[in-house]
């Protein structure tokens, strides 16, 4: 279930370089399903940043496979937001970070095999 395909990946996400890993911080493009890298530049994507992805128009993400954090309203108001795909290794989602979404449809792929 987990393979992306490169020519699958959305275009116009903007990311940095930070001391804990690459965060993605913004969004310009144009697809509705989102569907993020979980490299860049050969560095596994290990976060999200504060309001990265506040207000679009977005109804489907797929979370890079990597991820360790997803700041606080990291996805707010993102009102046609219904579902997300994400893997285990998610240990932390900051405040608010889907406040104002509409998720009805979780998909979470077990990566470490242990609860979560």
């Amino acid at each position: 279930m987990w393979e992306k395909r490169q020519s699958e990946i959305s275009q116009g996400v903007a990311w940095e370089k930070r001391e804990q890993g690459i965060y993605l911080t913004g969004y310009s493009g144009e697809d509705e399903e989102l569907i993020l890298p979980d490299e860049i530049e050969g560095e596994p994507v290990t976060g999200i940043g504060a309001y990265a992805f506040a207000r679009t128009k977005i109804t489907m993400v797929w979370l890079p496979l990597y991820l360790r954090e997803v700041e606080r309203y990291a996805f707010y108001r993102c009102k046609e937001l219904g579902k997300l795909i994400l893997s285990d290794s998610l240990p932390e989602i900051g405040g608010g970070a889907l406040s104002g979404c509409q998720v009805r449809q979780v998909e979470m792929e077990l990566m470490e095999g242990e609860k979560s």
